[in-house]
């Protein structure tokens, strides 16, 4: 029987000819991998169903009120850079975007 390495390395190669270089394709072979290392990480690490309770998360346990800077690229419609100033009332906080 051949070892699974060099049959899994054949199979990368020949894909790699075939298959145009895809970001797309690169995430979905890297998914098993993420999959392993999830698993094998700390259950214990906070887990947030959206961004802002991980943004809350953040505020009460490392920033508590002090001063932040927070830049922000790409600026759609203000959510996240005007949930940041409600939630931060230290007045030396510097909001960019």
């Amino acid at each position: 029987m051949k070892d699974p390495t060099k049959i899994y390395s054949s199979i990368k190669k020949f894909l790699s000819v075939i298959l145009p270089d895809s970001y797309k394709i690169q995430t979905i072979a890297r998914f098993p991998k993420l999959k392993t290392w999830e698993k094998n990480q700390n259950k214990d690490f906070e887990k947030n169903s959206t961004r802002f309770e991980l943004y809350e998360y953040l505020q009460k346990n490392y920033f508590e009120n002090k001063p932040i800077d927070y830049l922000e690229f790409g600026v759609f419609e203000g959510a996240t850079i005007d949930f940041w100033r409600k939630l931060n009332k230290n007045p030396l906080k510097i909001l960019w975007f």
